[in-house]
Formats: C-alpha cells, structure tokens, sequence
C-alpha cells in the first residue's frame, strides 16, 4: 500500500483477541494511526486468570497439570515472560484517534480489563454495549446467513450492524471522507441519552 498506492495512514479494527493484537501492533508502529478496539483488554496474565472462557480455562488446567505448577505459580511466569501487553504499549497510541467498544457484561474478556486498556490508551471515545461477550454479536452482521450481496443487502444473522455502521463513521471522520449515513444519524439520536451519561462520567472517572 505504501509503495504502490501511496498510502501513509492505516486503521484498525480488532474485536476479542483482535483488540489485544491492535493494543500491541498499534502501540509500537505509528502508521497504524485510527484504531478501533472491541472487546480488547489489558494486563495479559490476570486476564488469563479471571476470564471464564472454557479454552481459557482448559489451557490453565492443561499447563498447570503437565508442569506441575500452582495457580499462583503459572500466572506470576506469564506475567513475567509477556512482553507485549497492552499494559506495556497502550500507552503510545494516540486517544484523539482512537474508539473503543466494550461489553458491560463481558466476562470473557472481563470488562475490569477492557477499562483498563481504555484508561492506558488515555481514555479515548467508548461505546458501551448492553451484551456479554457472545450475545455482541447482536450488535453486528458479522455472522450472515447470505453471501456477500450488493451493498445496503441485509443478508446477517441479526437485523442491526451497529458496530460496523459506528466503525464506518469513525473511520471517515478520521480519514476526512465524510460520506455520512442515514443510519449513523438514526443510531446517534437514539443513543444521545445514553452518550450524554457516559460523557459526563468519564469528565468525573
């Protein structure tokens, strides 16, 4: 992209295990300029230790059977060997230009972490899904049902793209396209209440 089309500014977008990779990549190379985080976290170890996501699970399980090491043993070694967390890089992204999306009831990424990582980046702007971690599907056409169709084709799982339709205004306001959208502005009238609140607790925390 670079150096046949030009380009010098990239976004990104990583939801999950996506959003710690974002955390990392974007903290250290800052071409990756406009970062969107869904669902991310920080603090690596303690996230492993909280989270209550089955393979997370059997993987503590399975290591600290096949090494014979306590619970407390295996999370002091991680937290010690993890070089790039979050914890470690968030800090180097620029807060102006970026979005993070949280689920207030995420328990496989523990929301703990997710504000972590939004507090590290320099508090940038927040969505705040009321879903867990699975049921954020909700709030996507990420799954479908249909193969790709024409543009404007509603071929997900579930009717409301709020997460792209978010994203989509996010990244040509940065980038300065400015294409605008009927549903963008559907979607900020109807979340207004909900943006005045959080606005006015992230003044306060």
């Amino acid at each position: 992209f670079e150096q046949h089309m030009g380009k010098r500014d990239f976004g990104t977008f990583g939801i999950s295990r996506g959003g710690v990779n974002v955390a990392i990549s974007a903290g250290v190379d800052p071409r990756l300029k406009y970062n969107i985080i869904a669902m991310g976290g920080s603090a690596i170890a303690k996230l492993f230790r909280d989270s209550d996501e089955r393979r997370i699970r059997r993987f503590r399980e399975s290591v600290m059977r096949d090494r014979q090491m306590s619970e407390d043993a295996l999370f002091e070694y991680i937290d010690q060997q993890i070089r790039t967390d979050p914890k470690n890089l968030a800090q180097y992204i620029d807060a102006r230009d970026a979005m993070v999306i949280l689920s207030l009831f995420d328990s496989t990424v523990p929301i703990e972490y997710g504000k972590k990582l939004r507090e590290e980046m320099g508090k940038p702007e927040t969505i705040y899904l009321i879903a867990d971690h699975r049921t954020s599907a909700l709030y996507t056409q990420f799954i479908t049902l249909l193969p790709p169709g024409p543009p404007g084709l509603c071929n997900g799982l579930f009717p409301i793209d709020y997460i792209e339709t978010e994203s989509v205004a996010f990244y040509d306001k940065r980038f300065g396209t400015n294409r605008g959208s009927l549903k963008h502005i559907i979607f900020s009238i109807l979340q207004f209440p909900f943006t005045v609140v959080e606005r006015a607790v992230r003044v306060v925390f």
